[in-house]
């Protein structure tokens, strides 16, 4: 079976630049302007893509979408507050004089909602009216957030032309990836898990259904109270865990497997047998091993009832923009921990990791994808 993204469009600097594609796109986009959504956070990797956007000769001013990230706890540690408030100033002169809009951070009691209220304000019509050309910038948002967007995204793509809602541009995701800052940044506050808005189990709600359940984590560091929450959650029959390999740093699986050996083989039970494995610098490598995994579980499993395959991210942004598309192809449901706020792991020197910044962008829809 051909999968939609097997013949992909991905540049990550080594063959192809992301500004060169992010320019294609805009000059595919002919007269219209391009849209650039992104969020704006503590993160240090939040602007290196539209630093690289807004260095393209456009033809058309571009419009600006900025997100608001969640607002910070009474605990929030300084050196994160410092550094939102940094990165705001940041872009606010580096877009003046531009089309810029703030959509605010929804307020709503479930931690799990904005990113599907968030995804009908950033898709809706008026929004992306006279719009040739939409990038999603994913480095400063959480999963519950661009999950749901970028799926909102691909829906207006993929509706019949003529359709009410039907975006017929270009649709580019960008990523500044950075494997070592990740193990730098540490989640606080993990609520109970639950599954990603737009990415629910068919027919069963929170619920597991009567067949079996296979869950596949994509891991990262600092992950385990979000492991912990989702496994309670889904009480999977059997685990696949995903491990970056190959890998920049090329000890990056192995480390991952100590740090998370407890909670994987002793809580767990997983087999060594269980782990995938996937190229750390390409998303559709992931992406097709997991629709190739999800076809061989179901198809095996059928006589024991309908079989839920369930994913989970808690690492890198890269690999979750693959889990994401076999997600959003195959109908996959994503469970997630939603985090309360985030600290800066003592000792940190974010600046001295930034040379290892990689910008990554996918072209998703539009002139290749036809």
């Amino acid at each position: 079976m051909t999968q939609r993204w097997s013949d992909y469009v991905f540049a990550d600097g080594t063959s192809t630049a992301p500004r060169d594609l992010m320019g294609a796109a805009s000059a595919s986009a002919l007269d219209l302007p391009s849209l650039y959504v992104l969020g704006v956070g503590f993160d240090p990797r939040c602007l290196v893509g539209l630093r690289e956007f807004l260095e393209l000769d456009h033809q058309v001013s571009p419009k600006i979408l900025r997100i608001e990230m969640a607002p910070s706890g009474p605990a929030v540690q300084p050196t994160v507050a410092q550094m939102a408030a940094q990165h705001l100033a940041e872009f606010e002169a580096l877009t003046e004089g531009l089309d810029i809009e703030t959509v605010s951070y929804p307020n709503v009691e479930d931690p799990y909602s904005p990113g599907t209220v968030l995804a009908r304000e950033v898709t809706e019509a008026k929004q992306l009216a006279g719009v040739g050309h939409l990038i999603i910038d994913i480095s400063s948002m959480p999963s519950i957030l661009f999950f749901p967007i970028i799926k909102a995204a691909l829906k207006a793509s993929d509706l019949p032309s003529g359709t009410e809602g039907h975006f017929d541009g270009e649709i580019q995701i960008v990523v500044c990836e950075n494997p070592q800052m990740d193990a730098w940044i540490r989640e606080l506050g993990i609520s109970d898990a639950s599954f990603v808005g737009g990415f629910r189990p068919k027919g069963h709600g929170d619920a597991d259904p009567d067949g079996p359940t296979i869950w596949v984590p994509v891991l990262g560091a600092n992950a385990e109270p979000a492991l912990r929450a989702i496994h309670n959650l889904l009480e999977p029959h059997d685990i696949c865990p995903v491990l970056p390999f190959p890998a920049i740093e090329p000890r990056r699986a192995d480390s991952l497997v100590l740090e998370h050996r407890t909670v994987l083989f002793e809580a767990f039970n997983v087999r060594v047998s269980d782990f995938v494995y996937s190229d750390e610098r390409n998303p559709f490598d992931l992406y097709l091993a997991l629709c190739r995994l999800e076809r061989d579980y179901r198809s095996a499993l059928e006589m024991l009832g309908p079989t839920m395959v369930a994913l989970s991210a808690h690492g890198s942004k890269l690999l979750s923009v693959g889990m994401l598309l076999a997600a959003y192809e195959q109908e996959i449901p994503i469970a997630a921990a939603a985090v309360d706020d985030y600290e800066i792991v003592a000792g940190a020197s974010l600046e001295a990791f930034n040379d290892a910044n990689q910008l990554c962008c996918l072209w998703l829809a539009g002139a290749p994808c036809r």
